[in-house]
Formats: structure tokens, sequence, C-alpha cells
């Protein structure tokens, strides 16, 4: 049984720093092995052009005792094309591609001189992941994929008061 970690879970571990560390980790796998991660993941790969379905499939077939091995005989035409990630692009590059306007101009200032590039980025993160984050920082915003920032959500109000950012080195 999976219990959900959240934020008022967070606050109630206190300063123990230990607890903390095995709080974070267990977010993380949590996270990691989640259905909205896995779909996100898969969806990357079509957007770098890497097709998982046809490059992942393996045709059999049986020899002469009846053992199924693999076809090596037949032409392999895994083709894989990149009309996802070029999907991707337009719809975000349409829907954002005049900038974002405020009433104020200095609000769009103070965000940072690449703001809209950043409002790219995660209206592309969230067209691959289902979701996106974007952190305000004081000068600029920084955009989290869900394959880099699991969400704790406060349980009475449901709004994301806090998060674990994770990424690999290898």
């Amino acid at each position: 049984m999976n219990i959900i970690k959240t934020y008022n879970d967070l606050v109630a571990l206190g300063d123990d720093e230990k607890k903390r560390i095995d709080f974070v980790l267990a977010v993380m796998r949590e996270h990691q092995g989640s259905a909205l991660y896995h779909t996100a993941a898969v969806a990357q790969e079509y957007y770098r052009g890497v097709n998982t379905t046809i490059t992942n499939y393996n045709k059999y077939i049986r020899d002469a005792f009846g053992k199924l091995v693999p076809d090596v005989w037949s032409p392999n035409h895994k083709i894989a094309c990149h009309y996802y990630g070029y999907l991707v692009n337009q719809l975000a590059l349409f829907l954002l591609g005049n900038g974002v306007s405020f009433n104020d101009p200095k609000t769009k200032e103070r965000l940072g001189k690449d703001f809209d590039k950043v409002c790219v980025t995660i209206l592309v993160n969230a067209l691959n992941g289902g979701v996106a984050w974007g952190f305000a920082n004081k000068d600029k915003v920084d955009a989290f994929s869900t394959l880099e920032f699991a969400p704790l959500k406060d349980e009475e109000t449901g709004f994301v008061r806090a998060g674990v950012r994770f990424w690999r080195v290898d």
C-alpha cells in the first residue's frame, strides 16, 4: 500500500535531518514509480525522435524444434520519425509565439529577459509530461518538467506548497 507523501508530512518531520533525507528519497522513489512519470519519460523519448514502440518491438519466429528465437533474417525497417517533436513545437510556438503580455510592462522585466523562452519550455514540458512547473526566483523563472520535479501538495487546500527537484548525473 502506497501512502502519498504531502507537504504536511514534510512539516511534521521538524528539523530532524535524517528523517528529511529519508522522506525526500521516498518522495523521489514514489514519483519515479508513478504512471505520470512513466508516461512523461516515454513522451520525452518520442519528443527526441526515439520511437520506443518500434525500437522495443522484437519479431520472433519458431525454429525447427518449435522454440521461439529472435528473427534476425528478416529486414529490420525500424525507422523512427520526429513528427511528435515537430507537432509539440508547432503547438507551443503557435500558442506562445507572440510572447506573454502583462498590463504593466515592468512585470515582464522583473521576471527576466528570457521569460518568453522559459514559458515555451514550460509549455513543451507540459505537453510532453502532462504537467510542468515554473518556479519564480527573485529575478527569473525556472522551468521544471515532470521528470525532474515531484510536487508536495497541502492536504487541506490541494495546492503545491513544496517539491523535490532531482536529476541524475548518468
